[in-house]
């Protein structure tokens, strides 16, 4: 992984349940970018959206990949 807490760096999340938002198997499987907002515990953090907005659940350093333009 190439996650750390810096505030500049920039992340993509993995798409979780892509059969409930209707995409299926051909929906994209990383959606983003992210920006992590807050640490919390063991890999474990908040993220928000370039704009800001801050995501309301927290995410695993799992299902997070470093977002490259």
């Amino acid at each position: 992984h190439c996650i750390s807490s810096a505030a500049s760096d920039v992340y993509k999340r993995q798409v979780l349940k892509k059969i409930m938002t209707g995409t299926g198997v051909f929906g994209p499987i990383w959606e983003g970018p992210f920006v992590i907002s807050q640490k919390l515990l063991d890999g474990t953090f908040k993220l928000k959206t370039t704009d800001g907005a801050i995501i309301p659940r927290a995410w695993n350093s799992d299902h997070l990949q470093c977002y490259y333009n």
